[in-house]
């Protein structure tokens, strides 16, 4: 492991530890740069370290019990991309759990920019999934080929969602494809798969996915993008900003995680 790559883990570390569930705001301008900008729901925002940890001891006081757990993390020497979930017990004393994704920028060994999506309290990720085959899909029985997976994504970015060639849906999607999502979890099947993205694509028939980052391992490919496009019954524009995570097994997409936000483009600046 590279310095870079090792500093980089001990940053996520921190934050998840010391920030994330021991609630220790003061550490926040040590792991945070001058500036930070945000991207969420509510669009992009820049504040400095102070006023994010003023931000975020907003968010803790409502929750005064939690446990914020990384459930997958990719880190290299400028992007940590995390999967998580949030058990947080309210005033009321109930706990709930949300699931999300996010992903940060580093810049001179600390966070300078980060991309967060969240689930509504309730949607817990990690649950069984009601009628699934299995409790999800398993590991490998064929010879891991990285190359052969990136070529995977290449066919699933170009040829299925931006040239709508959903007869190759069977070749990149396993026989049960987990999804998860805002509404919760389910298992989906290539056809029936192929059947959802064939319905996006006659309502926005120009639509157009546009990569911001994107991270590839043996096993997980992570995604940050903007989809655009025009509803052809009403004419009107469409812009979505999203999240995604997929898992891969056997070289096929077996599993995805994913979230998006509509009428946000964080293709701007800040």
């Amino acid at each position: 492991m590279s310095v870079d790559v090792l500093n980089a883990t001990t940053l996520l570390k921190r934050w998840t530890e010391e920030v994330g569930e021991q609630g220790r705001l003061d550490v926040v301008p040590e792991l945070v740069a001058n500036r930070i900008t945000i991207h969420g729901p509510e669009g992009q925002r820049s504040m400095s370290a102070g006023d994010y940890a003023a931000f975020l001891g907003a968010q803790f006081a409502a929750m005064p019990s939690r446990r914020y757990l990384i459930d997958d993390a990719l880190v290299t020497p400028e992007w940590i991309w995390t999967r998580f979930r949030l058990a947080a017990s309210g005033l009321d004393g109930a706990e709930r759990v949300m699931s999300g994704l996010q992903v940060f920028r580093i810049e001179a060994g600390k966070l300078a920019e980060t991309w967060r999506l969240a689930t509504p309290p309730g949607i817990d990720w990690s649950a069984p999934i009601e009628d699934a085959p299995s409790a999800g899909p398993g590991p490998d029985t064929e010879p891991v080929d990285l190359p052969r997976r990136m070529a995977l994504i290449n066919i699933w970015t170009d040829a299925v969602w931006h040239g709508g060639h959903l007869d190759r849906v069977p070749d990149c999607v396993d026989e049960a494809y987990f999804r998860h999502g805002a509404q919760g979890s389910r298992v989906a099947t290539p056809g029936g798969y192929a059947a959802e993205i064939g319905a996006l694509r006659a309502k926005y028939p120009d639509q157009r996915f546009t990569s911001l980052g994107q991270a590839l391992t043996e096993r997980v490919f992570w995604y940050r993008y903007v989809l655009t496009g025009t509803d052809v019954t009403s004419g009107q524009s469409m812009v979505m900003s999203g999240l995604q995570v997929y898992g891969i097994r056997n070289n096929r997409l077996a599993e995805t995680w994913a979230l998006s936000v509509p009428g946000i483009d964080w293709r701007g600046a800040a």
